[in-house]
């Protein structure tokens, strides 16, 4: 059943519009959070393949800004929900059917927040577009691992099938083995040809550029966004790559 309702400006959400999915609440869930431009079509693409290979749930999300005056915002969020109808219908052979939230509010934290309230094990989002702000803070991406406390895919190719290339790069072997043991939680993640892993420096340079990159979540995205570049935000510039981002309370190493 479909639901669009409109509520107070005081309220966090000023519009929810919720489908909710023929599963129920168990096994693995995954949530694909997008903007619905050009670029997302890859990781929305990506997101269903996962949800099929590894009969999970699967939830479709869009954020619409919160800054946007309430009336324009009900428009954009009947829009951005039959936008990701059509999306749905172009995989009609996809099942059950995935659930889609239509939501208005910060980007970032409406995305943690829901990601939250549903219990995602992935999130799956689309590269974003380069901001002026993106030199200083953390990414969409990075905040969302930390806050959620799960793993977050970006998304670049798309492409429906298993990583052939994957890398990790983490600052010690302890937490390389601690990324090992989170990608064997996702199967189709497994490179189908070969994995490296890069220990110690604080580099990122690859010396082979692979199709998905594992790193660790800074635990405080958001303040250490004030002083320094993670490896996550250098490497999410890139645009030949996946990138994984696993919260930092995975990785933890006795």
């Amino acid at each position: 059943m479909t639901k669009l309702s409109l509520i107070s400006k005081q309220q966090p959400l000023a519009i929810k519009a919720h489908v909710s999915s023929a599963l129920g609440s168990t096994g693995f869930k995954v949530m694909c959070a997008t903007d619905l431009w050009g670029e997302s079509d890859h990781a929305l693409r990506k997101a269903m393949w996962l949800a099929e290979e590894m009969d999970a749930e699967l939830l479709l999300l869009h954020v619409v800004d919160g800054e946007t005056p309430l009336r324009i915002s009900g428009r954009r969020a009947e829009h951005a929900h039959g936008a990701l109808e059509w999306h749905v219908r172009r995989w009609p052979d996809f099942k059950p059917r995935p659930a889609i939230s239509v939501r208005i509010g910060n980007p970032h934290r409406t995305i943690s927040r829901v990601a939250q309230e549903w219990r995602a094990d992935l999130i799956v989002l689309g590269s974003s577009r380069p901001r002026l702000m993106d030199r200083f803070l953390a990414t969409t991406a990075e905040r969302a691992a930390a806050e959620a406390r799960c793993a977050v895919l970006v998304v670049n190719d798309g492409k429906p099938q298993a990583y052939r290339h994957v890398t990790i790069v983490a600052p010690s072997r302890g937490q390389a083995a601690a990324l090992e043991q989170v990608m064997s939680k996702l199967e189709v993640l497994h490179a189908s040809r070969r994995m490296d892993v890069r220990i110690g420096g604080r580099t990122v340079s690859l010396l082979r550029q692979p199709d998905c990159v594992i790193v660790t979540a800074d635990r405080w995205p958001a303040l250490s966004g004030l002083f320094r570049r993670s490896r996550a935000s250098l490497l999410a510039q890139s645009k030949a790559m996946d990138l994984l981002i696993v919260p930092h309370r995975n990785v933890a190493v006795a």
